[in-house]
């Protein structure tokens, strides 16, 4: 079946059988949408389990950066390879001017080094008068095959310690998007850590976390996986270039509250579904609870929807315009969370919109329209088929923005094609593993080796 940017143009002119038939496929992409349905095979992502954990603590499974933990995963991967690195002269040049960067010293025993001068593996005088050597003196990286690989990590976490600031430059920070409403630091107000999962797209990840009790359904977790694959489809891979962390929180997390003044000049703080920071993304989960187990919220929430109807519109009954797509639901609320990120800004300010959005919760302002039209071309069905033809082309648009070809078809602003999403469980039981801002990336360091006097 082809896709809907195929199709032509209704305005198009075709032959009136072939007209019906073009609308009636058109028609069917749209009430399709992008959702899959569980009782449907997965499609662009696979989901790798491991055996169910008990709920672990926020410090056990994020140890702080200056631990011992992290000190030894860090020399473990710089030393066996596992971390690129691109040796210079000087790598303080780069860390001077905010850049990651590490600096390592090697003890070099001497009477090793004598062995291997007189068995002609390394060149003697190498070593200047203080004793010293950078690696990329010539000759001098053969002395690194003199030491072990558990004295190499001794050493290089030695130094880590003296250099972290400088290293975690180069790290994910998983829990830097978890903030209050007005902006402060809340990690603190975490306790838990109860399921993490990497979602990889070719060589980047997004990691998402659970700090709330309420754990992910099966699918749940299988719809989560597909939106992610879906919207890193339509941005070209450039969902996984802005998204580095999807936290679930609990909704009395004083990260999901806002001040909020009613209609009446009433203040109240008001609950959050999520909010959304560069690289990060919170949810509540009160989205993963049945309508059941929810909580009554605090704030009724009508009369802000309803200020954006319009005068012919009617206040109440079926033909009323839908508050949102999502409905307070998991998977649309996170469809339309993740349209916000997968479009570029650039594109949301260049590519003009007209009309009204379907929505009211679309007509506050252009972002929240633009992210209702993702989540409605995600859900298909009648959400999809509010979107007026304009309004869905211009989303189009959006998405091609930084795919298409600006050299008449010489290159493409990205890789064009399907995407494909792995989604591995994390053991929590370990302390989570770093992940690298640029994997493939090198980080910057010198190695100077020095002579030591043997015992």
């Amino acid at each position: 079946m082809p896709t809907l940017e195929q199709l032509p143009n209704t305005e198009q002119q075709l032959g009136e059988a072939e007209q019906i038939a073009w609308n009636a496929l058109r028609r069917q992409l749209i009430e399709r949408g992008d959702r899959q349905l569980p009782d449907e095979p997965d499609q662009g992502y696979r989901i790798e389990r491991t055996e169910a954990h008990e709920p672990v603590s926020v410090e056990s499974a994020f140890p702080a950066k200056d631990s011992d933990e992290r000190a030894t995963e860090f020399a473990r991967h710089y030393v066996d390879g596992t971390l690129p690195l691109n040796i210079v002269e000087d790598a303080w040049k780069g860390v001077q001017s905010g850049e990651p960067g590490f600096v390592a010293y090697f003890g070099v025993p001497a009477s090793r080094y004598k062995a291997a001068v007189e068995s002609g593996s390394i060149p003697d005088g190498l070593f200047d008068t203080t004793g010293k050597v950078m690696h990329t003196e010539p000759g001098a990286s053969e002395l690194g095959t003199l030491l072990t690989q558990d004295e190499k990590e001794q050493a290089v976490e030695a130094y880590y310690h003296k250099e972290v600031k400088q290293v975690q430059r180069y790290y994910i920070d998983d829990l830097e998007g978890v903030k209050t409403a007005n902006g402060l630091d809340a990690r603190d107000t975490l306790q838990i850590l109860s399921e993490g999962y990497d979602l990889t797209d070719g060589g980047k990840s997004i990691r998402l976390l659970n700090f709330s009790t309420q754990k992910l359904s099966e699918e749940q977790l299988r719809q989560a996986v597909n939106a992610v694959r879906s919207i890193s489809d339509k941005s070209a891979g450039g969902l996984f270039d802005q998204l580095r962390t999807i936290t679930i929180l609990p909704e009395d997390s004083p990260c999901l509250r806002q001040e909020v003044t009613l209609l009446d000049g009433t203040k109240v703080n008001a609950p959050l579904n999520g909010f959304k920071e560069p690289n990060a993304l919170a949810l509540s989960d009160r989205l993963l609870k049945t309508s059941e187990e929810r909580t009554p919220s605090p704030v009724n929430t009508g009369a802000f929807f309803d200020k954006h109807l319009l005068p012919h519109e009617p206040t109440e009954g079926p033909n009323k315009p839908p508050k949102k797509v999502s409905d307070n639901e998991w998977e649309l609320t996170l469809a339309h969370e993740l349209a916000h990120i997968g479009i570029p800004e650039e594109a949301q300010k260049m590519i003009p919109l007209t009309g009204v959005a379907p929505t009211l919760y679309g007509r506050w302002n252009k972002a929240e329209w633009i992210a209702e039209l993702g989540a409605a071309e995600y859900a298909g069905e009648d959400a999809a088929i509010a979107v007026p033809q304009d309004q869905r082309e211009a989303l189009s648009a959006m998405w091609q923005y930084e795919k298409g070809s600006k050299d008449e078809g010489v290159t493409y602003g990205r890789e064009q094609g399907p995407r494909y999403v792995v989604c591995r469980e994390l053991d929590i039981a370990k302390p989570l593993p770093m992940r690298p801002k640029n994997p493939g990336h090198a980080l910057v360091t010198d190695i100077t080796y020095r002579l030591l006097p043997d015992a």
